[in-house]
């Protein structure tokens, strides 16, 4: 706490009457980026049009913010435990948060018709898991580095889970 109050110019007495202890900062700095996250998954998600292409987008935006958000991979990296156990044995209020929005999403999407009547719950807790998973555990088989072979070979798996029709694909006419 003493380094912390050195480096952000504030007297550890008042670190102490926001946080009891370092991990609430940790956990603080954690939930800040996280929001900072979703604002850009937000904004990343409506610049696209099929509604498999945002859950797409929304999943891989994720993967990479895993592999590549400084403050969170230095956070998992000095304070594993603080992170791990708010992410894992105590994150089930950050998967409910994820889920919650995920069924108000697609609930928004079947009352669209622009999906199938899919279960929404049963949906986004799939889907928030995967991106949990993802989160959790960068490294992958999956071609995490190359998102437009990524996007093919998901695209369908995506179309499927939320009850899409395939998309049109574009005519051969024979002369």
């Amino acid at each position: 706490m003493r380094e912390i109050s050195r480096r952000s110019n504030v007297s550890t007495a008042s670190l102490y009457r926001w946080y009891q202890g370092k991990e609430d900062i940790v956990v603080a700095v954690f939930a800040r980026e996280s929001r900072r996250m979703v604002e850009r998954l937000m904004t990343a998600v409506a610049e696209e049009d099929a509604v498999e292409e945002q859950l797409l987008t929304w999943t891989l935006m994720v993967a990479r913010q895993a592999r590549e958000q400084p403050i969170i991979k230095r956070l998992l990296k000095v304070e594993p435990e603080s992170i791990l156990e708010h992410m894992t044995t105590k994150g089930a209020s950050f998967l409910q948060l994820g889920a919650s929005f995920g069924v108000m999403f697609l609930n928004r999407l079947k009352a669209e018709g622009r999906i199938g009547d899919v279960d929404a719950e049963v949906v986004s807790e799939m889907l928030i898991r995967l991106v949990h998973s993802l989160f959790l555990t960068p490294q992958s088989n999956l071609p995490l580095e190359h998102e437009a072979e990524l996007r093919r070979r998901a695209l369908p798996i995506f179309r499927r889970l939320l009850d899409v029709p395939p998309a049109p694909q574009p005519s051969k006419d024979v002369l």
